[in-house]
C-alpha cells in the first residue's frame, strides 16, 4: 500500500470539518511517505486546522513532499517565500518553486509566476511574460488567470486596451464565481465599456461580487488538500455532522489566498 487509501479517507474527514482525525489519517499515510498526505499535512500547520499554526512544521512537510516533485507542495513553498511566511521573504525562491510546478502545468504556480512578472518581484517586470503564463492557467480555467488577463486588456498593459475582450476573461472568471471579475464587470456595464450600457445587469454583477466577497473571507480561504483518485472508495463510518455551507473541497490544493487580502471590492491601481 502507499498510503493513498488512507489520504481518502483523511480527506472525507477534512470535509467534515474534523480536522484531528483527517490529520490522524494524513499522518499514517506520511509514514509511507505519500507526497500527498505530506502536502496536506503543511496544508494543516500552515493554516492552523486541528493543529496549532507553525509555519515552519508546515513548511518541513511540503519539502518532504517536494523531494517527490508534489506540484501542490512545490507551489505552497513559493507561497510561503513570496509572502515571507515562517521564512524570510525571498521573491527569487518563490519564484523557482512556481517553475518547478509550472513544469507540471500547475494553474495556479502558472498564474502566480504571472504575478511576479506583472509586478516585477524576484525579476523584471514584463507584463508579455506575464500574459504567457496567465494564458497558460487560464487554459486550465484558473480564475485568477482569467481575471489577471482581462486586467491587462482593461488596462492596456503591453496589448492594445480592449474592453470587450477584457470583458470576455471577466466573465469566463465570474462563471467560477470570481469575485473580482464580477465586481468589474459591474462597472463596464454601468460605463457601457465593452458591453452596452446596462445599470440593471451592473447591479446583479455587483451584489454577486459582494455576496461571494463575504461568503468568502479573503483573509482566509479555507484550502484546498490532495485526493487521489480511488480505484475502490470505501466509506468510512463518521457521524455526520450538521454543518454549515462551505467551500467544496476539490482533488488539488489551496489557491494562493493571501494576495486577495484588501483587494475584494477593490481594483488595485496598475500603471501601464
Amino acid at each position: 500500500m502507499n498510503g493513498d487509501e488512507d489520504v481518502r479517507l483523511g480527506a472525507r474527514y477534512y470535509e467534515q470539518r474534523n480536522y484531528e482525525r483527517a490529520r490522524e489519517y494524513f499522518e499514517r499515510a506520511a509514514e509511507q511517505n505519500n507526497s500527498g498526505a505530506l502536502c496536506n499535512l503543511g496544508i494543516l500547520y500552515e493554516n492552523g486546522l486541528g493543529v496549532e499554526r507553525n509555519y515552519v512544521r508546515a513548511r518541513q512537510y511540503y519539502e518532504r513532499a517536494a523531494e517527490q516533485n508534489n506540484s501542490g507542495a512545490l507551489c505552497n513553498l513559493g507561497i510561503l517565500y513570496e509572502n515571507g511566511l515562517g521564512v524570510e521573504r525571498n521573491y527569487v525562491r518563490a519564484r523557482q518553486y512556481y517553475e518547478r510546478a509550472a513544469e507540471q502545468n500547475d494553474g495556479i504556480a502558472l498564474n502566480n509566476l504571472g504575478d511576479l512578472y506583472r509586478d516585477g518581484l524576484g525579476v523584471q517586470l514584463d507584463y508579455e511574460t506575464a500574459r504567457g503564463y496567465y494564458e497558460r492557467a487560464a487554459e486550465q480555467n484558473n480564475s485568477a488567470a482569467l481575471y489577471n488577463l482581462g486586467v491587462l486588456y482593461d488596462y492596456g498593459l503591453r496589448v492594445q486596451r480592449n474592453f470587450a475582450i477584457a470583458s470576455g476573461y471577466y466573465e469566463r472568471a465570474a462563471e467560477l464565481n470570481n469575485s473580482d471579475a464580477l465586481f468589474r464587470l459591474g462597472i463596464l456595464y454601468e460605463n457601457g465599456l465593452g458591453v452596452q450600457q446596462d445599470y440593471e445587469i451592473a447591479r446583479r454583477y455587483n451584489e454577486r461580487a459582494r455576496a461571494i466577497a463575504l461568503e468568502r473571507n479573503p483573509f482566509f480561504r479555507r484550502p484546498q488538500i490532495q485526493v487521489p483518485q480511488p480505484q475502490v472508495l470505501q466509506q468510512p463510518q463518521v457521524e455526520q455532522p450538521q454543518l454549515q455551507p462551505h467551500t467544496k473541497i476539490y482533488g488539488g490544493y489551496k489557491q494562493k489566498y493571501l494576495k486577495y487580502k484588501n483587494k475584494y471590492l477593490k481594483l488595485k491601481n496598475y500603471k501601464s
